[in-house]
């Protein structure tokens, strides 16, 4: 025999509701600097041209090729961002070993797939890199300073030098 009729479960306290809600953003704001990323929102590139002002405008769009592969890119919200319909070398370099495992993950989920041209592989989908420089050897299979590889597509300025460019006005107000 089964009571079908259970009584509902009594509502938990609300000093207990408001300790968990606190415990929850504690655990949100550890995670990231333990280098678990898994509840940052995932970051949509937007394709505005207008100028780039505080923290959550994307960057210009930066370029990097090596061999047939051309890959586009933009930073935003300090992730770095290969573009969907970029594409990477096929055939790693002997020396290279920075980052392969990444690209091999990334072949291995369907982010990155055979391309018309078989020496390249083609980005399904737009892909977070924790650098310039990651993305800069999952494009070129090889070790590279990204921050230079990649340069804007219209002015062909380095990615370090815009990123540079834009800390200076801060530093300036910093000191008046």
């Amino acid at each position: 025999m089964h009571n079908g009729t259970a009584p509902p479960l009594p509502p938990m306290p609300e000093p207990d509701i408001a300790d968990m809600k606190e415990f929850l953003e504690h655990i949100e704001l550890m995670l990231p600097v333990l280098g678990f990323s898994f509840l940052k929102p995932k970051p949509v590139p937007t394709m505005s041209t207008g100028p780039t002002t505080g923290p959550s405008v994307a960057s210009p769009i930066f370029q990097c090729s090596s061999r047939e592969a051309v890959a586009t890119a933009r930073e935003i919200d300090g992730d770095f961002i290969v573009l969907k319909g970029s594409t990477a070398v096929k055939e790693p370099r002997a020396n290279w070993t920075s980052y392969r495992t990444l690209r091999d993950q990334l072949y291995q989920e369907g982010k990155l797939v055979d391309d018309s041209n078989p020496a390249l592989l083609r980005f399904v989908e737009d892909v977070s890199f924790s650098s310039p420089s990651a993305g800069t050897a999952v494009v070129n299979t090889g070790n590279m300073n990204g921050r230079i590889a990649w340069k804007t597509s219209d002015t062909r300025q380095t990615y370090q030098d815009w990123h540079e460019s834009r800390l200076r006005p801060e530093a300036q107000s910093d000191v008046e």
